[in-house]
């Protein structure tokens, strides 16, 4: 139990405690800069904001929704970097409301009435604040590298589908909100979608326990109507992210690289999922600060669900175990592949914490009590650094200080800070409306230096990682062949980790074509020069056989 009006002010304080500390590492993540990743994304979200379209007008393997999010953080707050935090940010709070509300739904349920009924509504609050803290620690751990992605939004979306089935008989609603909240975890990777159908075994189990049910192994009226909500509420989305592509004349590309492209890359992918190999990859991720407490604690929380709710513990241990297979299945074990998983033991840590308030034992109580609290500090261990590393700054006021802050966050093959005065150097030597290329995975660079890429391959990845691939030498010839047709002004080239003796023979033909015209055509801007990156200008002089420069410039 929460215990009389001392305890209930320890708790107060703590709340107060908690939230001053999340606000604190909110105003801190406002200055953290994009990783590789977000400045990929960014990539696309700006092109579609110039009209332009994911996959047919920008490469990239993650699903639209994220292109789409991007795209949105920049329309409505610019194209400041902060923007994509703000959003990000009140994704984050709307997922931790889903997963107080989830939490003190489900340990609040069958409570003690009469004079017990308020210090059980108070003890459910109480468990549903740790497993939103809990929930926005573990995700704020990863830092700027691995925020915003599109693994954590799905993670969200997960926890709002589950908030709005969460009722034993949901409105149509809710239930159509769940089905499209699955529908954006989807179209974030694909993976994520069918987390529907958890929801509805869930579902099933709460109606065979509901009090006074007749013939509980036969379908309600109430709950094919949920299903076939939440169903119409995934099939809608889908439908209509389909129909605006195919008006747009991008469908093609879109199924392309989601269902042709990227399948073909999992053989390649997959051939690593030995059980050694991914015992090790997988222990290593859970070595991460607070994340392997987060699990074991987790888990412990399915099974106290369990045993108090079946429906319950069916969805926390189903996730549980969605989570982890997802994270195997993707075989790369990135601190952003845990999100899913995470997001599910932040309920189980809920559990955790309605089990300790009703322990009946002293010993119960402390052990429960000791193990929530050591899994909580574990996973603000990585908040409060970021924390203090912003103070530091702020408390130092030097400019110097501040660019070194901001050129310790790394973006590729330089920090963010150099990249930002690469993208002026850029922006200093072309018009806005010249095209450019970024030979790399820095793709963010055209966002940085607002200018457009001169091909839909500004991501390098489709050109020499996707060996195997039936679409990379179509995708090789296309990218040389749009060099022609719509020459970049300027070329900005990083070095790679990518063996070109290891590929085959025609991508080798085309990357040299390619360099035949750099060569020939572009002068070297010895300015830009350092040990992982070079560049040049389009000659000025229109040489023979080369594209001639845009007059605007």
């Amino acid at each position: 139990m929460s215990g009389g009006s001392g305890g209930q002010g320890v708790w107060a304080v703590g709340a107060v405690l908690a939230v001053a500390f999340v606000l604190a590492w909110a105003v801190a993540s406002l200055g953290w800069p994009f990783g590789l990743d977000q400045g990929i994304f960014a990539w696309v979200g700006d092109t579609i904001l110039r009209g332009g379209w994911p996959y047919r007008d920008a490469w990239e393997i993650k699903g639209p929704a994220t292109h789409f999010l991007y795209a949105l953080a920049q329309a409505l707050f610019g194209r400041d970097v902060w923007g994509l935090r703000v959003l990000d940010l009140g994704l984050l709070a709307a997922s931790a409301a889903a997963a107080y509300g989830w939490t003190a739904r489900s340990v609040g349920a069958g409570g003690p009435g009469g004079a017990g009924a308020a210090e059980g509504e108070r003890s459910a609050r109480i468990a549903g604040g740790i497993a939103a803290f809990a929930w926005i620690c573990l995700y704020a751990s990863g830092g700027h590298w691995h925020v915003s992605q599109p693994d954590g939004w799905a993670a969200m979306a997960w926890l709002g589908a589950a908030w709005c089935l969460a009722r034993p008989a949901p409105g149509l609603a809710r239930s159509a909100g769940a089905g499209a909240l699955c529908a954006l975890a989807g179209l974030l990777k694909p993976l994520f979608a069918p987390f529907l159908g958890l929801l509805w075994v869930t579902l099933r189990l709460q109606a065979r326990r509901r009090p006074g049910a007749d013939n509980p192994g036969r379908l309600r009226d109430g709950e094919v109507r949920v299903a076939l909500a939440s169903l119409l509420g995934l099939l809608g989305v889908f439908a209509a992210v389909g129909v605006a592509f195919a008006v747009a004349g991008a469908l093609g590309e879109l199924v392309e690289v989601q269902l042709v492209f990227n399948p073909s890359l999992h053989p390649t992918a997959y051939r690593g999922l030995e059980a050694g190999p991914v015992f090790l990859s997988l222990a290593g991720g859970l070595a991460q600060p607070g994340v392997g407490a987060a699990v074991m604690l987790g888990a412990v929380g399915a099974a106290i669900g369990w045993r108090r709710s079946p429906a319950d513990g069916v969805l926390l241990v189903g996730w549980w175990l969605a989570g982890a297979g997802l994270v195997v299945v993707q075989n790369q074990y990135f601190a952003y592949h845990y999100w899913p998983w995470l997001a599910g033991c932040a309920l189980g840590i809920g559990q955790v914490a309605g089990a300790a308030q009703r322990a009946e034992t002293t010993a119960g109580r402390w052990v429960l009590g000791a193990a929530l609290a050591g899994a909580l500090c574990l996973a603000a261990r990585g908040p409060v650094a970021q924390v203090q590393a912003a103070v530091a700054v702020w408390r130092e006021g030097d400019p110097a200080s501040a660019q070194a802050y901001r050129d310790g966050f790394g973006m590729g093959s330089y920090g963010f800070g150099a990249m930002e005065r690469i993208a002026t150097h850029i922006a200093a030597r072309t018009a806005p409306d010249d095209p450019i290329l970024v030979w790399g995975f820095e793709s963010g660079l055209y966002f940085l230096a607002d200018r457009p890429a001169s091909t839909r391959f500004g991501f390098l990845y489709p050109l020499v990682r996707g060996v195997g691939s039936p679409l990379e030498a179509r995708y090789l010839d296309e990218f040389v062949s749009s060099l022609a047709t719509n020459p970049p002004v300027y070329v900005v080239a990083f070095d790679q980790s990518y063996d070109e003796a290891a590929l085959p023979e025609a991508n080798r033909r085309a990357l040299r074509a390619w360099g035949a015209l750099l060569e020939r055509c572009y002068v070297r801007d010895a300015s830009l020069a350092g040990a992982r990156v070079r560049a040049w200008g389009l000659a000025p002089d229109g040489r023979a056989g080369c594209p001639a420069r845009p007059s605007s410039n």
